[in-house]
């Protein structure tokens, strides 16, 4: 084998082999929503006297607390 053909074929079976990685899996791989949920959210269970955010107000009146300032920072209280 002359050193062109060797060129030609080593080519032939990168590009094979990069068409063959670049498509693997891409049809079949999916996501459920189980896998990207964040359960911790939903199943905290918070305690007076943790450091607390005014975004998550809600969260916290569902478990009876609320956010209120003590010393210059927010924390759980019982309501």
């Amino acid at each position: 084998m002359r050193s062109s053909e060797i060129r030609r074929v080593l080519s032939v079976a990168a590009v094979g082999v990069a068409i063959g990685a670049a498509g693997c899996g891409s049809s079949t791989r999916k996501t459920t929503s189980a896998s990207t949920a964040n359960p911790s959210t939903a199943t905290k269970a918070y305690h007076a006297g943790e450091f607390c955010t005014k975004k998550k107000a809600a969260l916290y009146r569902a478990q009876g607390f609320k956010c209120v300032k003590v010393k210059g920072s927010d924390r759980l209280e019982k309501s």
